[in-house]
């Protein structure tokens, strides 16, 4: 049985957070395995975090939401924001991760925890907003 359920987000310096913390108690309600909760919080708080920080910053209509749902062998979420169209899946360049944290460029670690912590990932833009896919499946 599936089950589903959006959170509206308010677009300010740590929304994140406390849409983490509100995530959390959800997941636990469906007994989602801990490793998945914490990819997704890892994955979500990154991603909250830039759209707020960068493609909503200043919108007075600004809109930010987040869709899980969850199946008995996997966990999905959409994250939908009106702000700046901005595709992360393929404009995003990969960071070095064999430089110090001192001699890394900044970008790019966001998408790489999203490659490395998902089963799958997938961006389109559409009605002025752009919409990221993510799904993991629960590991045995």
């Amino acid at each position: 049985m599936s089950s589903a359920r959006t959170f509206v987000i308010d677009p300010s310096r740590g929304a994140a957070s406390e849409f983490s913390e509100q995530f959390e108690e959800w997941a636990m309600q469906h007994d989602v395995p801990d490793r998945t909760i914490r990819a997704f919080q890892v994955v979500f708080d990154e991603m909250l975090t830039n759209a707020i920080d960068y493609g909503l910053e200043g919108k007075p209509d600004a809109l930010l939401q987040v869709t899980v749902s969850y199946y008995p062998d996997r966990l999905t979420a959409l994250i939908v924001d009106n702000g700046l169209a901005f595709d992360p899946l393929v404009e995003a360049e990969a960071p070095d991760t064999e430089a110090s944290l001192e001699d890394r460029p900044i970008g790019g670690l966001g998408i790489h925890l999203v490659k490395s912590l998902m089963d799958s990932a997938s961006y389109e833009r559409s009605e002025d907003c752009n919409l990221l896919s993510l799904s993991k499946h629960f590991e045995e």
